[in-house]
């Protein structure tokens, strides 16, 4: 920069000194040279900013030193204070950049560190070549402006460096300066996790880094709100375990504790939720040592005692909880065997399954009720559905619809008590629960003109409970969510709103529309919530269990 214009810039600010609020210098976006300087002001107040190169002082802005000068702005402070956003165009980079900040007749500055993109790819570069050491993370930390991070300070750069060759060792650090300070923020963030700091966790056990590991991307992480506090509290204890050695170590750490707990530590009782999830995640359990297989040859009343004891096991590790599964399952499946193998024993020979068909439901899944045989007896008693055993919360609604034909499972002896409902469906549901007569005359919608579904909308319609997404679509195959269920029921019904309504904690996702007919059924004690915080969770999926359940008591 010329010596004028130097000159003219040192005019910007005062030189008397009095401290004030902290400079905050980020790196925002490291791969183009992003810098952010911010802190607080008063509104109104005029800031000026000034950036000194790398090792250049106050004397040499004022003497005109060439190059001195990196950056220099003013500006007026709004309601959150000030901040710059700018480009750091300077070739080198360095630990001795000056931020000088002048507001009211105050004087502040705050070295930082700053290197180019380009710096830092030759450095990483370096890392992928060879052994990771102390040294090499004392510099990185530097470089990518983390050395003042609280997560860094007093650290044991060793065990640091040990955590990120583990991270490079699973894949290369790529020339993306932004991918790799996320890495090295992956590896503080794990190395404190092996040091058992708690500060690494909300106040409800749950993780606060998730998005930086990518857990909310997995599939597995869908079940996380169905895990109860005594499972989130044990999840967070397996993650502070002082032997995670790497991002996938800790990725497949959580993943075994959500398959754990999921399973022992379920938000609602009973063990129907069991076999849904060995389903799910079939492969991930026997690769732990859960030997599935057994459950093949062992009778449908074991087989809800070999989940009950699953779904109330005290077990710490999925490993050994496979172990306890293995055993109890060989134990019933041994007694199968001795038993004659699964058949019939001396009775006649007959079938125990009756088939309900609907001559109308043409694309609909036919069910398959299994009624008990004479051997059944004690907790198993009753059991319809292979999938719904006595001891699983919905029990009672689910059998009793069937038994009225109401609902119909999906074929050899499943309900599926955890699939979504579809529009159509659950519109079925409610018009067989209230015995209307089904009527395709007021179904006009376009997308209804074949559907097995239409007599069903069009007495809905008639009765005005029902109504498309659209004037010409009613969309029978999308999943109904819990705040359209209830508007469906609650306008069948013919409820209203108490004047005083019991409001759920995530009132304001109920949207306007259902608000009234939520807290109908809430106050007919139709429905509740479904979160531990006395969330209704409005826009979550209708299970067919949750279905059965309002359409139970919608009747009674």
């Amino acid at each position: 920069m010329k010596r004028f214009a130097i000159g003219a810039v040192s005019a910007l600010y005062v030189l008397s000194s009095v401290a004030f609020a902290e400079i905050n210098v980020a790196i925002t976006d490291s791969a183009n040279n992003k810098v952010r300087i911010s802190g607080d002001a008063e509104k109104g107040d005029e800031v000026t900013l000034v950036v000194l190169n790398d090792g250049m002082t106050e004397a040499d802005l004022k003497g005109g030193t060439e190059d001195a000068l990196v950056y220099a702005r003013s500006k007026v402070a709004s309601d959150d204070g000030y901040a710059f956003n700018f480009t750091m165009n300077t070739p080198l980079g360095g630990d001795g950049f000056t931020a000088i900040v002048s507001k009211g007749g105050q004087k502040e500055s705050k070295v930082f560190t700053f290197y180019s993109d380009s710096q830092k790819r030759t450095f990483i570069s370096g890392l992928n070549s060879g052994d990771i050491t102390s040294d090499d993370v004392e510099t990185a930390f530097s470089m990518f402006n983390m050395k003042d991070d609280e997560l860094v300070l007093g650290a044991d750069y060793e065990k640091i460096s040990k955590i990120l060759q583990g991270i490079r060792d699973e894949e290369d650090f790529t020339q993306n300066t932004n991918e790799f300070t996320k890495k090295l923020k992956q590896a503080t963030v794990i190395n404190a996790l092996n040091n058992g700091d708690e500060t690494m966790f909300s106040e409800t056990s749950e993780f606060l880094f998730n998005e930086e590991f990518g857990f909310s991307d997995l599939d597995e992480y869908d079940e996380y709100s169905f895990i109860n506090e005594t499972g989130k509290e044990n999840i967070k204890n397996a993650l502070l375990s002082k032997d995670i050695k790497s991002t996938g170590d800790l990725v497949d750490k959580f993943k075994n504790g959500i398959y754990l707990e999921v399973l022992t530590n379920y938000y609602m009782e009973g063990s129907g939720h069991v076999k849904p999830y060995f389903d799910k995640y079939e492969s991930a359990y026997i690769d732990a040592g859960f030997n599935l297989n057994l459950l093949k040859s062992i009778k449908t009343q074991d087989k809800n005692k070999v989940y009950s004891e699953v779904a109330s096991s005290s077990e710490k590790t999925l490993s050994s909880l496979a172990q306890s599964f293995n055993k109890k399952a060989k134990s019933f499946s041994e007694t199968s065997s001795s038993a004659g193998g699964g058949g019939g024993g001396g009775g006649g020979g007959g079938s125990n399954n009756t088939v309900m068909t609907d001559s109308t439901d043409t694309d609909m899944n036919v069910g398959v009720k299994d009624s008990p045989s004479s051997s059944d007896s004690g907790e198993n008693l009753g059991v319809v559905y292979t999938d719904v055993s006595s001891d699983f919360w919905a029990f009672e609604y689910v059998n009793a619809l069937s038994e009225k034909g109401i609902i119909n499972g999906k074929g050899n002896g499943i309900f599926a008590p955890f699939d979504m409902v579809k529009r159509s469906e659950f519109v079925k549901m409610i018009v067989l629960a209230l015995s209307m007569e089904p009527d395709s005359s007021l179904c006009t919608f376009s997308d209804m003109t074949n559907s097995w579904a239409k007599p069903y909308v069009g007495v809905a319609v008639k009765a005005g409970f029902v109504s498309g997404v659209s004037d010409t679509e009613f969309a029978p195959d999308l999943e109904i969510n819990r705040e359209q269920a209830c508007t469906m029921v609650a306008r069948a019904m013919g409820l209203k709103a108490p004047e005083i309504p019991n409001v759920f904690t995530d009132d304001k996702d109920i949207s306007d529309y259902a608000k009234d007919y939520v807290y109908a059924l809430r106050a007919k004690g139709i429905i509740d919530g479904r979160a531990t915080d006395a969330g209704f969770a409005p826009k979550d999926f209708l299970s067919r269990a949750e279905a059965a359940k309002i359409i139970y008591l919608m009747i009674q």
